[in-house]
């Protein structure tokens, strides 16, 4: 299903490779391709990697991989009590948008940049603020340092950001993490597999999981990770996801 962008978004917003820049003089000039699964409605604001421009025999693949991915953590997980749709207000945080059904996220694993595996799986019982960036992208950049900030002050409270870097060199991923001097653990997507397993097309793409691998929210696009509505929205999702509330 093609979805469009148009020019003022994206030099307003985005930062876009330079394969994609022959298109910029089109009003319209990206059609993305997404899973029936994770329909995009606005990629305001986001990065385009160069996997943006996809085949439909890469689509029915992803399609595939997404759906086998959702079957196998059902299978593993099953649908345990308790995953009620969460009674939070992720709107607070414009760019978030609720999942319409409660359902496993697929399972993934991947390499730190000290080269230790790392799975989704190692965070169950955790809330977790799934994130995909890359350095060329600007909003990503801008982003991470409020995302560090919400990292620190929730740490302690069954709370994680995973950061999966998309496509870039480790080199380049290692200088940026440094740089920024940032300390959640991160990932690498040198691939894009896992990205595009998501569906994460544009960056950022932000997934909010709940301690059992559920889907909760998901956002295309950076935002104000912490500000005054953001951290009142995650203090009373942490509080329903450790039976505070």
């Amino acid at each position: 299903m093609p979805f469009l962008i148009d020019t003022p978004v994206l030099d307003r917003h985005c930062a876009v490779l330079p394969e994609l820049e022959g298109a910029l003089g089109d009003p319209l000039i990206i059609a993305l391709r997404a899973p029936r699964y994770l329909l995009l409605e606005d990629l305001g604001g986001c990065c385009l990697h160069q996997d943006s421009q996809i085949n439909s025999n890469f689509m029915v693949s992803t399609q595939l991989r997404f759906f086998f991915g959702v079957l196998l953590a059902l299978l593993v997980y099953g649908t345990a009590p308790g995953w009620a749709q969460s009674k939070v207000n992720f709107k607070a945080i414009p760019v978030l948008q609720p999942m319409k059904d409660v359902a496993p996220t697929p399972e993934f694993s991947l390499v730190t940049p000290e080269g230790k595996k790392i799975s989704l799986k190692d965070f169950r019982g955790k809330t977790i603020f799934l994130n995909f960036w890359a350095t060329w992208c600007v909003p990503c950049r801008e982003e991470m340092p409020a995302m560090e900030k919400l990292y620190q002050e929730y740490k302690d409270d069954n709370f994680v950001v995973l950061a999966v870097n998309v496509k870039d060199r480790k080199q380049e991923a290692v200088a940026f993490i440094k740089e920024l001097k940032l300390t959640y653990p991160v990932a690498l997507d040198p691939e894009a597999e896992v990205a595009q397993l998501y569906g994460a097309w544009g960056l950022p793409t932000t997934y909010l999981i709940g301690p059992k691998g559920e889907g909760l929210a998901r956002g295309w696009g950076p935002a104000e990770w912490y500000s005054p509505a953001a951290r009142k929205m995650f203090k009373e999702l942490l509080e329903e996801k450790n039976g505070r509330r």
